[in-house]
């Protein structure tokens, strides 16, 4: 009921993702936006080709860092995954509030 009040930032949950030993930081914003900027490490996966992840070879266990770029798309992909049974899909929130290092062509996203 009170989930949120207990809710880490993106920062603290990539942080996360890179202590976990197998694990998969997916951003399922567009292509052409992955392609400007993104999270080191991550995965691109778009929403709208999520029943696509077979490709990417994820076992259904496997912990899925999900975000995108305000948390809505990934919020979306999280319960879509966790209902195809990728039980550990986490929606991590936003590209927009991370302040870690980001990699691309034309700086942050916002």
């Amino acid at each position: 009921m009170f989930r949120f009040l207990f809710c880490s930032s993106i920062d603290d949950n990539v942080e996360k993702f890179r202590r976990t030993p197998i694990a998969m930081l997916l951003d399922v914003r567009r292509s052409e936006e992955y392609a400007v900027v993104r999270i080191p490490g991550s995965v691109n996966l778009p929403l709208e080709k999520i029943k696509e992840i077979d490709r990417l070879s994820v076992d259904r266990n496997e912990p899925l860092f999900i975000y995108s770029a305000d948390g809505t798309r990934s919020g979306q992909a999280a319960a879509a995954l966790r209902a195809m049974g990728y039980v550990n899909a986490e929606n991590i929130g936003a590209l927009r509030d991370y302040t870690g290092p980001l990699e691309g062509g034309r700086g942050r996203a916002r």
